[in-house]
């Protein structure tokens, strides 16, 4: 996994990825400790707890998140992703 080869990366970019999930973001989250921006946008099967466990280690990290695009959100739904006010 890149996360224990390259941990000084300050920039990772996953969108459009079924593969990633929590178990990945767990390993990012310790071996990627400079992280600066988190692009997760479509990644559906990482849960909230993982990208809280993303943010407790990189103190620094901006997580960008779009929900795919077929889906329809919720207003509610949508102030999660942080898309609406």
């Amino acid at each position: 996994m890149i996360a224990s080869s390259f941990p000084k990366l300050e920039v990772i970019w996953i969108k459009n990825c079924l593969d990633v999930t929590d178990v990945s973001m767990a390993k990012i989250a310790s071996n990627c400790l400079k992280l600066r921006e988190l692009d997760i946008s479509n990644s559906i099967e990482i849960s909230k707890k993982a990208l809280k466990m993303v943010e407790g280690s990189c103190k620094n990290v901006k997580i960008i998140m779009e929900p795919p695009s077929n889906v329809r959100l919720s207003q509610e739904e949508a102030r999660n992703f942080g898309l609406s006010n």
